[in-house]
């Protein structure tokens, strides 16, 4: 099972691709293994951001099917902002994992 009995955040990013016109890529964070289930209804035009050496970040790394989101893992906050301004700009830089 890799979803909280409560909530299951893979069904949260459907309903938000679902809802968004513009169809903009998605940029999720996360660390923990509730995080998967939603890291895998990401598409080729997204991001994922697990913390480095956390839950997540292993299981992204250890991963027999494919990973579809661009994985750029990170270690602090200020690396984290750093890729997300770089994200976020008009035409995003090559982020270092």
């Amino acid at each position: 099972m890799l979803c909280s009995p409560n909530l299951c955040k893979g069904t949260v990013i459907d309903e938000i691709r679902h809802s968004d016109k513009k169809k903009r890529g998605i940029i999720y964070i996360g660390d923990g293994r509730d995080d998967l289930c939603p890291t895998m209804k990401l598409t080729e035009q997204d991001y994922v951001l697990p913390k480095e050496k956390k839950t997540l970040h292993h299981m992204l790394t250890l991963a027999k099917v494919p990973i579809k989101p661009k994985i750029h893992a990170w270690k602090d906050g200020e690396q984290l902002e750093n890729n997300l301004i770089r994200l976020l700009s008009p035409q995003p830089e090559v982020l270092e994992s």
